[in-house]
């Protein structure tokens, strides 16, 4: 394997574990979001997390990072 063959693979692992370590992150969020919550929930016909404005606002404001789960 020639040395640009071998930094292509490096390279290529390192985004794969990057893209890993990120839907890690995404998944714990996600049930950090859901923990213990009332008034929201998944609607499984849009594919998207459904709950109130309210609701939003309120877990909006316990964690920033919900609120990319908001268009989801």
């Amino acid at each position: 394997m020639t040395s640009v063959a071998k930094k292509n693979q490096t390279a290529q692992q390192q985004e794969q574990l990057s893209k890993s370590i990120q839907k890690q992150k995404e998944r714990r969020l996600w049930r950090e979001l859901l923990k213990e919550s009332t008034g929201i929930g998944w609607c499984p016909s849009k594919k998207t997390v459904d709950a109130t404005e309210e609701c939003w606002a309120e877990k909006i404001q316990e964690n920033p990072d919900f609120k990319g789960f908001k268009k989801k």
